[in-house]
């Protein structure tokens, strides 16, 4: 197994929502920046545009939560390195899908399922995190 990224401890820009109770499941409730106890999902098919009072929507009762994605990256990151999964900090090119599975082409490289043979830079992710703290 192997994660590519051309900048693998770069902080995620986007914000993610997610339902308490998914995360919850997946051992990731400590990756929560805010947590509501429920939900309201609004549906304006006119984009805001119609004369006239906004849309209600519906008042969910089911919790969600803003994703901590600092916490997230760093304890997902600490599970792949736990099972041994390979780091490469590079970018992909292209894929080439194959009966046998898919051959990934790596800017300075070309690597078929693993990246141990291929020639673009590995290194030891749980280094980088506790030097990066």
């Amino acid at each position: 197994m192997a994660l590519v990224d051309p900048r693998p401890l770069a902080r995620w820009r986007n914000n993610y929502g997610v339902w308490v109770d998914e995360f919850e499941a997946l051992d990731l409730a400590d990756c929560f920046a805010q947590v509501w106890a429920q939900a309201k999902v609004v549906i304006d098919d006119d984009g805001g545009r119609a004369v006239g009072p906004a849309p209600q929507g519906i008042l969910l009762q089911r919790p969600y939560a803003q994703v901590d994605r600092f916490t997230l990256k760093e304890k997902l990151l600490r599970r792949c390195a736990a099972q041994g999964v390979v780091f490469g900090s590079c970018a992909v090119d292209g894929v080439e899908h194959e009966r046998s599975g898919s051959v990934l082409t790596l800017k300075g490289g070309k690597a078929g399922g693993s990246l141990r043979t291929s020639t673009p830079p590995t290194f030891n992710l749980l280094l980088l995190l506790r030097a990066s703290v």
